[in-house]
C-alpha cells in the first residue's frame, strides 16, 4: 500500500490528542510492512517519509483540523473523549466504504478498500477504551452516553425553522466535528432518551469496534480486493 494512502488515513485522526495520534501512526506502518511483505509491494511510490515531509504534512493538517483537536481535548468527563473518538472513526470509515462502493475505477476502488482494510485493522489503536467504556455497568454506559450527546446537542421535535438538532455552544465551537460524531453514531434519527441512544451506540460497537467485527470487515475487505483483479 503506497504511503501516500497511507498519509489519508492518518490526516483523520491528526485531530486527536498526541497519544492516539502516535498508536495509530506506529499500528499504520506496521499494517502497511506487513502488506507489503504479503504482495511483494516495494515499488519506488512506497518510500518512507523523510522526517521533513513527515513534519510538514503533520502541521499542515493539524492546521487545518486545529478546531477538531482543540474540541477533543476540551472533552474532560470520564470516556467523552473516548466516545468522541469513536463516533469520528465510525464516520470516516462508513463514508471510506460508501467511496469505495460508489467508485467505478477499478483501481481507484480497489486503493479505496486497501485503506478501508488498513483503517479497518489499524483502528484497534480505539479498542483499550472501548473495552473500558464496555466493561462499565449497563446503566452507566447509557447515563455516560446520554450525557455525551446532550453536550452536544439536543433533537428538536418543534417542527420551527431552526432545524431537527439543536447544538449545544460546545458543538458550535466545531460544528463540522460534531456533525460527523452525529452522523457516526448512526444519528439519521434523533433520541432525547437513554435507551434510544443506548440502541445506537450497540449497534456501532457491533458493527466497527468488536473483535469479531473487526476480523469480519478484513475478511470481507480483503475478498472484494481480491475479486476486483486490478489491484
Amino acid at each position: 500500500m503506497k504511503t501516500k494512502y497511507l498519509i489519508l488515513i492518518l490526516i483523520l485522526f491528526l485531530s486527536t490528542p498526541n497519544i492516539y495520534t502516535q498508536d495509530l501512526m506506529d499500528a499504520l506502518k506496521q499494517t502497511a510492512e506487513m502488506h507489503n511483505e504479503q504482495h511483494g509491494d516495494d515499488s519506488g511510490d512506497d518510500r518512507e517519509l523523510s522526517e521533513e515531509e513527515r513534519e510538514r504534512i503533520q502541521n499542515y493538517w493539524k492546521e487545518k483540523t486545529k478546531d477538531t483537536g482543540e474540541f477533543i481535548e476540551s472533552l474532560n468527563k470520564p470516556y467523552h473523549q473516548c466516545l468522541a473518538l469513536m463516533g469520528l472513526y465510525s464516520y470516516h470509515f462508513q463514508t471510506l466504504l460508501i467511496a469505495a462502493e460508489e467508485e467505478e475505477n477499478c483501481k481507484m476502488k480497489y486503493d479505496l478498500y486497501g485503506i478501508a482494510l488498513l483503517m479497518n485493522i489499524s483502528g484497534t489503536f480505539l479498542i483499550p477504551c472501548t473495552e473500558g467504556f464496555y466493561n462499565l455497568p449497563e446503566e452507566d454506559q447509557k447515563s455516560i452516553f446520554h450525557d455525551f450527546l446532550n453536550s452536544l446537542y439536543q433533537c428538536n421535535y418543534s417542527g420551527d425553522s431552526s432545524g431537527p438538532i439543536a447544538w449545544t455552544p460546545l458543538a458550535k465551537k466545531a460544528p463540522k466535528t460534531a456533525k460527523d460524531i452525529h452522523l457516526g453514531f448512526f444519528q439519521a434519527m434523533c433520541y432525547n432518551d437513554e435507551v434510544g441512544n443506548y440502541t445506537v451506540l450497540k449497534k456501532v460497537y457491533y458493527y466497527i469496534f468488536e473483535w469479531e467485527a473487526i476480523m469480519l470487515h478484513t475478511l470481507v475487505i480483503g475478498r472484494k480486493m481480491e475479486a476486483l483483479g486490478c489491484g
